[in-house]
């Protein structure tokens, strides 16, 4: 008769896993605790308030002047599918400049709003366009400064 070799969870020796098979789980539950941490991360994010952002027709490196024409492009990206707020009920508040001019506020997606204003540099200093949006859900703020030099 032949005899074989004792296994780990016969004669009461506890059962080891190697040193490989160790490191390969703990791999893979580290890779999806990571997993997890971004989904419920990027999830989180969209339950949050909306987003706005700017840009500006020169792009990031804006100079002006006083009395020069600033166009500064406008977004808002909603993140509430049934959003109880109309887009119309924007606020804006000008610090060193005053807007001239602008479009009407364009859907480019059901939850993605845009709009162009026209603005006129006034001060040269602290000139800032901020936006509000006023919303049960937490509504939105946000702004953007304008670089101004002086001569």
């Amino acid at each position: 008769m032949r005899s074989y070799p004792e296994l780990p969870w016969q004669g009461g020796a506890g059962f080891e896993l190697g040193s490989s098979v160790r490191t390969a789980i703990g791999r893979r539950l580290v890779g999806f605790a990571v997993a997890l941490s971004i989904l419920l991360g990027l999830s989180a994010g969209r339950l949050a308030a909306c987003d706005i952002l700017f840009l500006t027709k020169l792009g990031n490196e804006n100079e002006y002047r006083v009395d020069d024409t600033a166009i500064v492009k406008v977004t808002i990206l909603l993140t509430h599918n049934n959003c109880p707020e109309n887009i119309q009920e924007v606020e804006y508040e000008c610090q060193g400049l005053e807007i001239i001019g602008a479009t009407k506020w364009k859907a480019k997606t059901p939850d993605q709003y845009v709009r162009l204003l026209k603005c006129r540099i006034t001060g040269t200093e602290d000139v800032t366009l901020h936006v509000r949006r006023a919303c049960e859900k937490e509504g939105v703020y946000g702004s953007i400064q304008l670089n101004v030099v002086q001569e």
